[in-house]
Formats: structure tokens, sequence, C-alpha cells
């Protein structure tokens, strides 16, 4: 019996090293994988491409920042803490580059004023005023001091200013307080303690953008009207202001034009600017004294992006008769100097994705800056060219494997209209893909407006 199965053995390990020869005799070889003769890359099949990219390094937390508000020796800007969930917290950038915590991403800062809110800091020579998210108050926080609330519960502020001559916050104020729809208003709030304020203007269904002239004299709004989005149609107004009385002789101005009026801003020595699309683009406009308006630079482009949120600022002054702005055409942001007088423009920068946030520092106009790739931060212009100032942890990526946005424009069939896109294409430096293969293509499209 031993002899048997010893002998059965045999035969297996003969039989299957028999069976390796045939496979090996008869096995179909695996061909060399095909090279690109030009570029020496793999040729293969869209999606069998192999990256060095995983989902979890693309989808890791990141941080990033919105507002700047510039101040004597630096400039404010939340930032947004990935760690902790998306809370959002305040920090300074100072002149050489320091950065210092002032506000820790525990507390939370965002205001909920139209629900999307915007604009929830203001700083006052060292004391900063910050909306927390959580109870939508308004808080004075200074240096060695616990936070101060000075506005009443259920009550949401947002996008204030500084009334130096009143002593005063001037804000836009939605009250929940009262039934059905909540109330808007623009108010004089006191800096120290918590106060119910003084109603300076009410009666519109929306404000944002309360602005006071250099001279403390003047205060310019943005008001509208339901069913308009701030898109739509919107009112600018101005009126006198008294540190007794608080707001005189209001007027609306371009009563005769129709229109998105957006982002009033004075200039150093006190005339008032606007951004309106009163020609279907949105351009920049300076008020003449008898309330006129006149285009700094008519362009068949975009000076500003439509007010989601309170804080737009996508131009400033640079000096009194030079504005920095974003303009956007076909799909492309720019950064121009403007010459208001000569009106002749300037190109700056013309790497960027998204300019937002321009605002006058104490040594030059900073603004929030992403490019194409992950990269971005806050810059800051020097002469003909920008300098980075900050950036923020970011998940670092290969940029050689992301695809790059390429602006495109076909014309829609239903309207003859051009429509503008952006294209990202399959990018992987080790890999082409065979000549007669297209990508899968995904079409994403905005769903809004709200």
């Amino acid at each position: 019996m031993a002899r048997r199965l010893k002998n059965l053995t045999w035969v297996l390990v003969w039989l299957a090293v028999a069976a390796m020869l045939l496979m090996r005799l008869f096995q179909v070889p695996v061909p060399e994988p095909l090279r690109d003769e030009r570029s020496g890359r793999l040729i293969a099949d869209y999606g069998s491409w192999h990256s060095v990219l995983s989902a979890k390094a693309v989808y890791a937390p990141s941080d990033s920042f919105g507002v700047l508000m510039p101040i004597e020796d630096g400039v404010y800007f939340t930032q947004v803490d990935a760690n902790l969930g998306g809370k959002v917290g305040v920090n300074k950038l100072g002149l050489s580059g320091d950065l210092v915590n002032i506000i820790p991403s525990e507390f939370d800062v965002k205001s909920r004023v139209h629900e999307y809110g915007g604009a929830p800091i203001l700083a006052i020579g060292s004391s900063l005023f910050a909306v927390k998210r959580d109870d939508q108050r308004l808080y004075r926080i200074a240096p060695n001091q616990q936070p101060v609330v000075i506005t009443p519960a259920n009550t949401r502020h947002a996008d204030c200013v500084s009334y130096s001559k009143g002593s005063r916050l001037i804000c836009v104020r939605e009250d929940h307080r009262v039934s059905g729809a909540p109330k808007a208003s623009l108010v004089a709030l006191n800096l120290n303690f918590e106060n119910e304020g003084e109603t300076l203007v009410s009666g519109s269904d929306f404000y944002s953008s309360p602005r006071v002239s250099p001279d403390g004299t003047q205060l310019a709004w943005i008001s509208w009207q339901q069913p308009n989005m701030p898109w739509d149609n919107t009112e600018l107004w101005v009126a006198d202001l008294d540190p007794d009385l608080g707001v005189v002789r209001a007027r609306r101005l371009l009563s005769q034009m129709q229109g998105a009026i957006t982002q009033p801003l004075y200039s150093p020595s006190g005339e008032l600017y606007v951004i309106a699309d009163f020609t279907n683009w949105w351009n920049i406009y300076r008020i003449k004294p008898d309330g006129s308006p006149e285009a700094v630079l008519e362009q068949a482009a975009e000076f500003a992006s439509p007010d989601w949120q309170l804080g737009n600022h996508s131009y400033a002054f640079e000096t009194d008769d030079q504005l920095i702005a974003s303009v956007q055409h076909e799909g492309k942001t720019h950064l121009l100097r403007i010459y208001t007088q000569l009106r002749i423009t300037e190109s700056i920068a013309a790497e960027f994705a998204e300019v937002k946030q321009l605002v006058k520092g104490p040594d030059s106009v900073y603004f929030v800056g992403s490019k194409i790739t992950p990269e971005k931060g806050i810059y800051r212009i020097r002469g003909r060219g920008v300098e980075l100032a900050y950036a923020p942890k970011l998940c670092i990526m290969d940029p050689r494997y992301v695809s790059r946005a390429e602006p495109i424009k076909f014309t829609s069939d239903i309207s003859g209209l051009p429509v503008y896109g952006y294209f990202y294409g399959p990018m992987n430096p080790e890999y082409i893909a065979p000549d007669d293969q297209r990508p899968p293509f995904i079409v994403m499209l905005h769903g809004g407006p709200t």
C-alpha cells in the first residue's frame, strides 16, 4: 500500500511538471506596453492610467481664508481651521510677515445675515469686533480682556464700518425678534457694551455696504426689495451724517438708472465710486457732483461678482487717482491698475484663477488670490507685480497630476449667445491615450440662482 502511494505521488509530481511545461509552451506572450515616440509616455486607455494621487489626498482637509481687514500695522483675516471641522478664527499678519492668532478657531466667527453672511469682522484700533456663529451676536475683543457682547440676542449683524465722529459702529442688522420675516435696517451701535443701538435707516427688505466718507460727513449704502436679488436691481443711497441727529437728508442717487449697483466706495478725497451693470456689464463708475454716473473704464467685462455674501471688495484705491481692480473677461481673471484721470490701464497679474478681497493696507493693496493649481494665499501688490505675503496649510499634491482649467467658449443652441466654461482635461505625465480615443465627459452645471 505504501509503495502504491509513493508511486502515485511521483506520478502527480511529473504531471504537474508536464502541465507547467505545456503552459509555458503555449502561453500567449504579454505584449510590451506601447510608448509614444515623441514624448516617451505610455499609451493606455483612459481610465487605466495609474495616478500617484489618492482620493484621500485629494479630499484631505485644507485651511482656507476669506475676509481681509486692514489695520495700521498689518491686516486681520479670517481663516478656516480644517482640523476643527471648518470653524473660523482670526489671525493678524504683520508688515514683517509675522503671524499672530487673535481669535481662536473655537470661537467660530461667522455671520448669517441674509443666511449667506459675509463681512463678520471689523477692526478699530486694537479692538476687533466679530460675530460668533452659534449665537450670531457681535462681540468686542480687546487685548487681555474677555470678549464683551454688544448686540441683543436674536439679532444678526454684519458689514460693519466705523463712524469715528459718533464713536459708534454702523452695521447691517437683521432682527429676528419680530414675527414673520426678519426686519432689515442699518443701525449705529455703542462700541463698549451691550445695547439696542440706534436705527439709522429702515423700510427696505435688504441692506448692504454701509460706507462712511473719509471726512465722516456722509453715509452711502445699497438697498433692494423683494423679489429682486442683489444682482437684479438695487438702489444707491447717500445721506448726511450728524453725530447727534444720525442720518439726515437721505436721498437716492441714480434713480433714473436700472440695474444692479454694488460696492460703493469713497476715494481718499471723498468722491463716491460704485460698480453697476447699466450696460449689462459690471463696470466702475464715479458719481459726479450733479449725481450722474461717469464710467471710469468701459469694458465688456465684469469688475464685480454676484453678491451672494456681504463684504465683497473687487477694487481698492491705491492713491486718489489710481485703482487696483479685479476684472473677469471670457473666463479669465486679470488684476489691473487703473489710472482714473487718464483712463488707461496697466496689467499687474494674469496668472490667478480668482482674486477677491482687494483692500488698501498700510503699505500696499492686499488681496486673496487663488491660482489654477491648488496654490492660494494672501498677496500684496509691489509695483507692477505681486508677492505672496502668507499661504495657508495645503494638502501637498504633485501639480503634474492635477488637471488645470482651460477656459472654453461655445454658442448656445437655444439663445445663440456665447457660453463660457472651464474644461479640465486628463492630466498625467506618464500616459497618453490612443489617438482614436476621447476621455469620458462629465458636464457640471450650476444649479442656481436661488
